[in-house]
């Protein structure tokens, strides 16, 4: 089956920017959250880590709601994904 366009470039710019395989999930969780719906949110953290997208669907908002200390890394993810073209990506995606 093949993904959706918005899908796609996503994973591409996740993966031209951080190694998925040393980076929590969790994390993109939180750097992706006001950009996407919790379904869509689901749907592209289960495809990147190979998990169940039900079971992450169920986790968003609890990971959301609490305080993350890892601020530096997210800031460090952040800054990664935009010299790879999250605004691009953003500005492509939007409705």
């Amino acid at each position: 089956m093949k993904n959706e366009p918005w899908l796609s470039s996503a994973i591409e710019l996740v993966n031209k920017s951080v190694d998925v395989s040393t980076t929590d999930y969790k994390l993109l969780i939180y750097i992706f959250y006001e950009f996407m719906s919790n379904r869509s949110l689901a749907k592209f953290i289960s495809i990147l880590y190979n998990l169940n997208k039900i079971d992450v669907y169920f986790q968003i908002d609890n990971i959301i709601a609490r305080e993350n200390e890892n601020t530096s890394e997210i800031q460090y993810i952040m800054e990664k994904l935009k010299a790879n073209g999250l605004l691009d990506w953003l500005e492509e995606t939007a409705d």
